[in-house]
């Protein structure tokens, strides 16, 4: 019981946290749309019965959130904001880091998870690229010269194919996902000899040509195919 007692003094939800809490979940219902005015703070201090200050703290941590902006830098109104996926890729990536921090996600767990969503998007790359999408995901290709380069430096490139190649589907959401996912994976103790790093890269031109190729089912299977190597990585 002297756990609860310390509580009993504990504020557990500030009044700006309910206040922030309150028109989040208006923009949620879509009660509250982007380019939508939120009314002044006066007004606002009057509907909540708090003081302005309170109103203001309530703003800043839904500013914060990127849930509303400024109408403009001088103005005192705001606004609700546009919403994009890559405004949430911070907040992913720190709840898949901290579930494998504290054990709540395994290593297996994460590999399934990158399997499911990038085998499909390799597939949807190759049906929804463009030609400048093309462009860019050869430049992503391995050269001779990268093998020359560190393991950690080899798995970078390998990044930026992978994450690249879901911006080829052109859903943001698969983007952020892919992103999010690939660099959770680098915090993870994979040991990987000089003498095998050149099998981090492996498969890329096949995919590659898969996806230029248009062909879907190439595309996942040369994906699946790639992935496998993560398995191996880790003794499975």
């Amino acid at each position: 019981m002297e756990l609860f007692t310390k509580l009993k003094d504990f504020e557990l939800q500030s009044v700006p946290l309910q206040i922030a809490s309150a028109i989040q979940k208006q923009i949620y219902k879509q009660e509250l749309k982007p380019g939508d005015r939120l009314p002044k703070q006066e007004e606002l201090a009057e509907f909540f019965v708090v003081s302005r200050p309170t109103i203001r703290e309530a703003l800043d941590l839904l500013v914060e959130s990127q849930l509303i902006q400024r109408e403009s830098s001088k103005s005192k109104s705001y606004i609700i904001a546009n919403f994009h996926p890559d405004k949430a890729l911070k907040s992913v990536q720190d709840i898949i880091l901290l579930s494998l921090t504290f054990n709540t996600l395994t290593k297996w767990e994460l590999f399934a998870i990158r399997e499911m969503i990038e085998v499909p998007c390799a597939a949807l790359a190759a049906n929804n690229r463009t030609e400048e999408d093309l462009k860019e995901l050869e430049m992503l290709l391995p050269n001779s010269e990268v093998l020359t380069r560190s393991v950690p430096e080899i798995f970078e490139a390998d990044a930026k194919f992978h994450i690249k190649l879901a911006e080829c589907t052109h859903n943001p959401l698969a983007k952020t996902l892919v992103e999010s996912l690939v660099y959770a994976y680098f915090k993870l103790d994979i040991f990987i000899s000089e003498a095998e790093k050149k099998s981090i890269l492996e498969g890329l031109p096949e995919i590659f040509e898969a996806v230029k190729s248009g062909d879907e089912t190439r595309a996942r299977n040369s994906m699946e195919r790639h992935m496998e190597h993560f398995k191996y990585y880790h003794g499975k």
